[in-house]
């Protein structure tokens, strides 16, 4: 799901919350926070997806397996509190 829409499948999961639940149906779609785009040089070239504990925390684990990568796109600035960017960076 990152990977199809070049965002962080937190943003879809806002989306959801936010009450568009038409969403959740698309097929092939998961619409909880843990998968990221991988972004090389301002292109989308993969992506990561993390499940296995509470959403929140998928999404911590990728944005620290990915580390600084995670955050090289200005549209994904406002889905990470600044503690999680901090932790990601320091955890390479």
């Amino acid at each position: 799901t990152a990977l199809l829409f070049k965002r962080p499948t937190k943003m879809l999961e806002d989306v959801v919350l936010s009450g568009r639940v038409h969403m959740m149906s698309l097929p092939g779609v998961t619409s909880v926070e843990g998968g990221l785009p991988i972004v090389v040089d301002g292109e989308v070239v993969g992506s990561i997806g993390v499940s296995g504990v509470q959403s929140f925390q998928d999404g911590q684990v990728a944005a620290v397996a990915l580390g600084p990568a995670a955050f090289s796109v200005p549209v994904f600035e406002d889905c990470w509190p600044q503690a999680l960017k901090a932790s990601a960076a320091t955890a390479r």
